[in-house]
């Protein structure tokens, strides 16, 4: 393998990373309850999730 090839290969695995952690961001800020269920209680845990897709 290239280095170009390595590189893209590269790119590629990071831009996927960046959409599939930009989808759990805007579900966190959206639609909470898509990640947490609807009838879990407020714990440490949603508030982790929400500084995350805050931040």
């Amino acid at each position: 393998m290239t280095t170009t090839r390595a590189m893209r290969l590269a790119s590629l695995v990071t831009a996927i990373n960046v959409l599939v952690a930009s989808g759990f961001s805007i579900a966190a800020i959206i639609r909470p309850q898509y990640l947490v269920p609807a009838e879990s209680v407020p714990t440490e845990a949603s508030l982790i999730l929400a500084m995350y897709g805050a931040a």
